[in-house]
């Protein structure tokens, strides 16, 4: 889909985005337009009615629209139902689903049709050549209806069109020159006029002929208003410590006592019992010119619960009484209070419980910021309450560099605060084995019917959807999702199966052309569903508003890109700038690694930075899996050239060096950036017997004999195999696993195993007994 606004806005970037967006359910239309609304109804018939549906904190609110004379006609088929409203006006932007009255409203709300009324507008965003402005034909969101062309008008009358919605000039203040735009095929709906009065070094001042803009300058929208705007915005930080205020500064003193600041809060990730938030501002209706980023670190408990299981949450307040009252806090300060809900949400009120609220049978509609106070009058209440994430239990499956393979790994959304006792595996719904590591202790190609899951030890109950590996090739592999939130991605309900496909390679390719740079996000697999939504990041932050698989940068820079498929985010692309010349990246050669306990390890970053800027320091930092601060790593082997590995050598590893290690450059003069993207996972295992499906066997029976690592070593391994210390020959065929079949007597015995590259590396010794057919034992 070609999108009509630049979706994605970056530091000192303006980015136009085209390609496919991943999102469900949302449409976008021109005020003044048509729309078909889809239905998706429980009981199909003849009688369809338009519903708006929200959500109201506690319970689905559903009003029936079709009697209060709407501009909506209903068309209802045998498969299929449609509404059409026509005369789109903004006040029609809402949540809308249909149906007939015996629909029940979760189901309405769940099959939920997001409709965005935008009204056409050029806007005016300052160049960097001299004292020039660029226009751009622009809707406030993303067209649904792929525009076939942009048409300008200059005074008036036709001037070009073009598939692009920036104006192919930039444009400095002309007496009497006026500009607009409309969409090709709705010439009709034309973007108001604007005209560029003047341009400075730090401000522009536009003319607008009527239209939204002018509301701003608390003036009808029917008539002219003339909007001085910056042609810089930054944000002041004073003072430099907590508590901080934020004020958003201009380079130009505005005349307009009613212009407004925007705030975005761009990122918040954890650190220790503290988190940390970037901020950014703008001129309101004018967010093409964004402030850079400033981050404020402040107080708060953050957990991570499984859905289904039950939180207890602390009160936060400093000298919490039996007054106290718990809520939830929006990001913009407003505040709800909660109520108990029957037994799923309660306060324990009794002194010495600590104030906490339980919530049980957690669901995705729990995760919110929650505060205790006797009041809500404490501006910024969110920055000392308890962040709550509730984490989504699921099978990743990850490409492995060894032939046509991959990884599975018992994941969730967020890092659970409870550290999992143990994971548990099953195939194909029986229980296979469990262990300390999330990963599946091997490689796994595509078997047919073989259905894998996992769950967490004490959360049996709360199972992760089953998948199977349909195929894999050296470019791309196909998943099956018994159900779950992978498929929403594929535009289905997360209650039925569905089968993605997936590259195994991921990496940003870079098109330089004379006045703009495009990157796109390309993939090892021309078999990519086409509904498929990407993940950009920008100086290794989540941009959330880009799910688009090209973008449009507009000014030369040196800020970081990489990308990746979205739900797919453990295939990450290198990191990459427009500017080669002034980048500071990093890069792994392999970011995920299982290595055998006693043995050594080489963890390799490949870097660069710019040649006149040799970095403060580069350090390794490790996170272990308990979430305790990141330590500093030193007495490391690495080389200081530019765009040579850093190595990190780690000999005689024991299982608690198993952690995620990430590699960062430091900045002469500037602070240790955090990023939320993954660094090198790197988990040490051991080798263990097992013994399937027992270690107790009666004759002429079945045993197979597993040599057990946590985690998948290399196809290539080639393992010895012990009985009473002697070791064994084995059968051509086998390996890693040593079937007997059957199993008589004389196999009885003690086993261990170990790694022919390693063979001081062993498992413990276990021991197989053979039950006589007659009752004797061996």
């Amino acid at each position: 889909m070609l999108l009509a606004e630049a979706a994605c806005l970056f530091t000192g970037v303006i980015l136009y985005i085209s390609g496919v967006q991943g999102r469900v359910h949302r449409i976008c239309a021109l005020n003044g337009s048509s729309v078909d609304l889809p239905c998706s109804t429980e009981h199909p018939s003849a009688s369809i009615n338009l519903y708006t549906v929200h959500w109201d904190g506690s319970t689905f609110v559903v009003t029936d629209l079709s009697g209060d004379g709407n501009s909506a006609t209903y068309i209802a088929g045998k498969r299929k139902a449609t509404v059409t409203m026509n005369d789109l006006r903004e006040s029609d932007s809402n949540f809308y689903c249909c149906g007939n009255i015996t629909d029940k409203a979760a189901h309405c709300w769940s099959h939920r049709v997001e409709l965005n009324v935008t009204d056409l507008q050029v806007k005016v965003i300052p160049a960097t050549e001299g004292q020039t402005v660029t226009l751009m034909c622009s809707t406030s969101c993303p067209l649904t209806e792929t525009p076939a062309a942009y048409i300008w008008y200059k005074n008036g009358e036709f001037l070009y069109e073009d598939w692009s919605p920036w104006y192919q000039q930039l444009v400095s203040s002309e007496e009497a020159v006026r500009y607009s735009c409309a969409i090709k095929g709705y010439e009709d709906l034309r973007a108001p006029e604007v005209s560029v009065d003047s341009v400075t070094s730090t401000c522009f001042t536009v003319t607008y002929a009527k239209g939204r803009m002018c509301s701003y300058k608390q003036t009808s929208e029917d008539g002219s208003c003339s909007i001085t705007y910056p042609t810089e915005v930054y944000v002041q930080k004073t003072p430099a410590e907590s508590p901080v205020t934020l004020t958003c500064r201009t380079s130009c003193p505005l005349t307009d006592s009613q212009a407004a600041d925007r705030w975005y809060r761009t990122q918040q990730f954890p650190v220790s019992s503290s988190f940390v938030e970037s901020f950014s501002c703008a001129v309101k209706d004018h967010d093409g010119l964004l402030s850079a980023e400033v981050c404020v670190q402040g107080q708060t408990n953050i957990i991570c619960a499984l859905k289904g299981s039950s939180v207890d949450l602390p009160c936060s307040a400093e000298h919490p009484t039996s007054m106290v009252k718990w809520y939830t806090v929006h990001q913009n300060d407003s505040s709800h209070e909660l109520s108990p809900k029957g037994n799923r949400v309660t306060y324990n009120m009794i002194e010495g419980s600590n104030y906490t609220l339980t919530i049980n049978d957690l669901r995705e509609s729990d995760a919110n910021f929650y505060c205790c106070r006797e009041n809500t009058d404490q501006p910024q209440l969110w920055r000392n309450g308890t962040k709550l994430h509730v984490a989504d239990l699921q099978v990743k499956v990850i490409p492995a560099t060894e032939g046509q393979t991959v990884t599975l790994m018992c994941s969730t959304s967020c890092p659970l605060t409870e550290t999992p006792a143990a994971y548990i595996w099953y195939k194909n719904g029986e229980f296979l084995y469990q262990d300390w590591s999330p990963w599946y202790q091997q490689l796994v190609s595509s078997e047919e019917a073989v259905r894998y899951s996992c769950a967490i030890k004490g959360y049996e109950d709360l199972r992760a959807p089953e998948v199977s590996v349909d195929s894999v090739t050296s470019t791309c592999f196909t998943v099956t999702y018994a159900k779950g939130k992978m498929c929403s991605y594929k535009q289905t309900s997360e209650d039925e199966p569905c089968s993605i496909t997936y590259p195994t390679e991921v990496h940003v390719q870079k098109t330089k052309l004379k006045s703009h740079t495009i990157l796109t996000c390309n993939t090892s697999c021309p078999m990519a569903d086409p509904h498929t939504a990407y993940r950009w990041y920008w100086n290794r932050v989540l941009n959330s508003h880009c799910e688009n698989q090209d973008i449009t940068l507009f000014r030369s820079n040196s800020e970081i890109y990489s990308c990746a498929v979205k739900g797919h985010e453990d295939l990450h692309s290198g990191e990459d700038c427009v500017d080669d010349e002034n980048c500071w990246s990093v890069n792994y050669v392999n970011r995920r690694i299982c290595a055998l306990q006693g043995s050594s390890v080489d963890i390799t970053s490949e870097y660069s930075y710019p040649k006149n800027q040799l970095p403060q320091s580069t350090s390794w930092y490790i996170k272990k899996r308990s979430n305790e601060d990141a330590d500093e790593l030193i007495d490391v082997k690495y080389y200081d050239n530019l765009k040579i590995p850093h190595i990190l050598s780690i000999n005689n590893l024991k299982k608690n060096d198993s952690a995620e290690y990430t590699f960062r450059l430091q900045q002469i003069n500037q602070q240790l950036e955090q990023s939320e993207l993954a660094g090198v996972t790197l988990v040490v295992t051991g080798l263990e017997v097992m013994f399937t499906p027992a270690a107790v066997m009666t004759e002429f029976q079945r045993v197979t004999l597993t040599c057990s690592t946590s985690c998948p070593l290399t196809d290539d391994i080639k393992f010895i195999w012990y009985l009473n210390g002697r070791p064994l020959t084995l059968p051509e065929n086998q390996n890693k696993h040593l079937v007997l079949d059957p199993v008589r007597c004389h196999h009885a015995g003690n086993y261990s195993c170990a790694v022919e590259t390693h063979n001081n590396i062993s498992s413990p010794i276990e021991t197989l007994t053979v039950n006589g057919e007659y009752g004797f034992k061996f």
